[in-house]
């Protein structure tokens, strides 16, 4: 979301734990995907910052089923 130009920041700032969290736990090589995962990232899904990152995936390198 920050290497977007402009930037897009989280509609609620208080949920950057979960992209944290997401960015850090799924980045690893052996990675069961556990129930807190999904919750996270539903949670996310809701969040208008990462609605409008969506809006914007023709600018940056997004896989297909990213959605």
């Amino acid at each position: 979301m920050s290497t977007l130009t402009p930037p897009i920041a989280l509609e609620n700032p208080a949920h950057q734990f979960r992209v944290d969290y997401i960015q850090d736990v799924a980045s690893q090589k052996t990675f069961d995907y556990p129930e807190e995962f999904y919750d996270h990232t539903q949670i996310l899904w809701q969040d208008r910052g990462i609605q409008a990152c969506y809006d914007r995936a023709n600018e940056y390198q997004l896989i297909d089923c990213a959605k």
